[in-house]
Order: structure tokens, then C-alpha cells, then sequence
């Protein structure tokens, strides 16, 4: 801890701005990020720059979906095991994802043929189209597979590149970390931001600087806001310099987590042309949340039976951070929630999945929590 005088040129901070109102501003200055082409497998976790279409119908021709003859079903029509159907031609032996022969169009099961000699009798009838895929059946050529804007999961990658697409264009986002960045920040940064763009050193389209609010700005620097109404993170700074979006993050655990979650995280949700985050996971609280009005107050949330169990209001400590599954912004026009009351939350990597609607009616608070 140092004492003394703030630094010479210091701002003298009288206002504390909106969250929303500075967010707004600075996002204006956080352009898109280039498209970049890559295998669909390798950009499991970007997002699409583009619509990506089947450029080839899949499968190609006509293919099995089961091992067993493949023959034409109008040969079977009417069979059964007391009166079997004789084939004008022998059917063909296929295995699952063989192409059918020319004017098959039904595969039926090796115990449903019986060899009788040159001849073959059916012992039951098959409907067009039984045990196959059809040419385009999995998806016809053209096709949208996924949208722009769309974020590539591991089962949507699996689709794209069953489907024969070789490329993707995507948006990788960039967050920099400048030099002298607090060793904690540095690590909450890489951990929180790594699942949602490019966690990089020195400077970028979106930068993040070891200095806090009151650190004079420089002087090809633009500033948005001196100091925020976020609670941990009034000393975080937004500013605009040489068509980069600046972050100025003092030291701290708390404010480099509500810098993460209420600012970079919208940042790189922007640069990625991805829609806002929104809350996925709704509760009710076993405990009341108190709030202070006129701020943003980051709560963080453990989930105790089926509630909210409220773990920290305004503050982030670690051993908060470490029990939390979820967490929420409180908005500055509200004093907090009472106990009971469903608050509308984000789920943390790894923490609960949403229940079922109205599944939480039915639910007790932990006993002792709603005194």
C-alpha cells in the first residue's frame, strides 16, 4: 500500500457513471472482428461469420441403413411367412452405409429372405424407402446448416463436417492484455475470456491496461468514463485510443471479475457478431438480496435444492468466487430482491442446467434460509 497524493494529472472523479449508459459508449468503438476461415472442428467455440450451406446433398445416392438385402419393395408386396413373395431377381447383399444397387429402394433383414435354390422368397413385405436413405435424405444440396452469428458447439461442428464442409468463415475474438497487468487480473482474464475469444499479449482491438481509473489519460486517448456505478469495479476505466476499445483495470480479483463478466464479455460478444449473453438460469433466492440504488451490483450465486443461495452482493471474494454456479447484475434502480423472489440469473461454466418450467414452484428453501 502507498500513501501520499493521487498521481499529478489525476482525474478528480465527482460522478460516477451508469453502467449501461458508459457500456453503450464504449461498445460503439469495438468493431468486428475479421472473418477467418477453419475446418469446422477446429472452430468448436467461434463464431460464424457466415451462413454455412450444404454445397452437396448428403448422402450422394441412395444408402443402407442396416445390413441386409436391398431389393425393390413393389417385388414384395403382400408377403408373409405362409405365403412368400418370389423375387424376379436376386437381391443384393449391403451393409450399413453402402450405396443401394440401381432400383433398389428397401433393405430388409437376412431373416426375412429365404434362398430356395436359384429362387428367393420373401417372408415379409417391405415398404419403399424401408432401412434406406434417400440422395439428400441426411440434407439436400444447398441447405443452411447454421446461420451467421451462430456459435459452433461440438454437435453443430460434428454436422458440418458429416455434411461434407470442409470450411468455415468465423469471428475469433481478441482481448490484449498489456504489459504489468496485475498478475491476478492477468489470470482471472485468461480464465473467464479464454471460452469466448483470444486471450493475447500486447496490443489489440480490445485492450486491457494495469492502470485504474485515476491514472491520467494519455493524449491520443479518448475517455468514456472515469469511473463506473459497478460494484466491485468503480475503479475500472473506459476509454477509447487509435481505434481500440480500452479497458482500464485497476488491481484486484473482485474488479477483474466484474470487469469480465459486465464489460469484456459483452465486448467480445460484439467483435464476434454473436447476440448478447442472456440469463439462462432462474431461481428463486432462499435469502434476500439488499442492493444499493443508483449501482450496479454484481451478486454471485450458489445453488443450494433447487434455490439461489446468495453468496456475496457488491464484493467478490475468492473463496465467494469459488462456491458461486451462477451469478447475476443487480440494476441500479433496484434496492435487491426478497427472499422467494425468482431472480433471472447467468450459470457459471460447469454450474446447474436451467430446470424445467415450474419446476422450482414446488420447491422448499433450505431450512432455516427464509426466517
Amino acid at each position: 500500500m502507498t500513501g501520499g497524493s493521487p498521481p499529478a494529472g489525476a482525474s478528480r472523479v465527482t460522478r460516477l457513471a451508469p453502467l449501461d449508459v458508459a457500456l453503450a459508449r464504449w461498445l460503439e468503438g469495438v468493431a468486428p472482428a475479421p472473418p477467418r476461415p477453419a475446418a469446422p472442428l477446429d472452430a468448436i467455440g467461434a463464431t460464424l461469420a457466415e451462413t454455412v450451406r450444404a454445397a452437396e446433398a448428403s448422402p450422394p445416392s441412395a444408402t443402407a441403413l442396416r445390413d441386409g438385402w436391398a431389393l425393390f419393395a413393389a417385388d414384395t408386396v403382400g408377403a408373409t411367412g405362409y405365403a412368400p413373395a418370389f423375387l424376379p431377381a436376386a437381391p443384393v447383399w449391403v451393409e450399413t452405409g453402402d450405396p443401394l444397387p440401381p432400383g433398389a429402394d428397401a433393405v430388409l433383414p437376412d431373416a426375412a429372405l429365404d434362398r430356395q435354390g436359384p429362387l428367393w422368397a420373401c417372408l415379409a413385405a417391405a415398404a419403399p424407402g424401408e432401412n434406406m436413405r434417400r440422395a439428400g435424405g441426411d440434407v439436400p444440396a444447398g441447405t443452411a446448416l447454421a446461420q451467421a452469428g451462430q456459435t459452433v458447439t461440438p454437435a453443430l461442428a460434428a454436422a458440418l463436417a458429416a455434411a461434407g464442409v470442409a470450411q468455415v468463415s468465423i469471428r475469433l475474438p481478441q482481448a490484449s492484455l498489456a504489459a504489468g497487468l496485475d498478475p491476478t487480473a492477468a489470470a482471472v482474464l485468461r480464465a473467464l475470456l479464454g471460452p469466448f475469444g483470444e486471450i493475447t499479449s500486447g496490443p489489440g482491438p480490445i485492450l486491457v491496461e494495469a492502470r485504474g481509473a485515476s491514472a491520467p489519460a494519455g493524449p491520443d486517448e479518448t475517455p468514456i468514463s472515469a469511473a463506473l456505478a459497478l460494484s466491485p469495479g468503480e475503479g475500472v476505466g473506459l476509454a477509447a485510443r487509435g481505434g481500440a476499445a480500452v479497458l482500464r483495470l485497476p488491481r484486484g480479483f473482485g474488479p477483474a471479475v466484474a470487469a469480465c463478466l459486465a464489460l469484456l464479455r459483452p465486448a467480445l460478444d460484439k467483435a464476434a457478431g454473436r447476440a448478447a449473453a442472456a440469463p439462462d438460469l432462474s431461481l428463486p433466492l432462499a435469502r434476500k438480496i439488499s442492493s444499493r440504488i443508483g449501482w450496479s451490483e454484481l451478486a454471485l450465486l450458489d445453488v443450494v435444492d433447487g434455490w439461489f443461495a446468495p453468496l456475496a452482493t457488491g464484493d467478490v471474494t475468492i473463496a465467494a468466487w469459488a462456491r458461486a454456479k451462477a451469478w447475476a447484475l443487480i440494476p441500479p434502480e433496484s434496492e435487491g430482491a426478497p427472499a422467494g423472489a425468482v431472480l433471472a440469473a447467468f450459470s457459471l461454466p460447469g454450474g446447474p442446467h436451467t430446470p424445467h418450467p415450474g419446476e422450482a414452484d414446488d420447491r422448499r428453501a433450505p431450512d432455516g434460509d427464509l426466517a
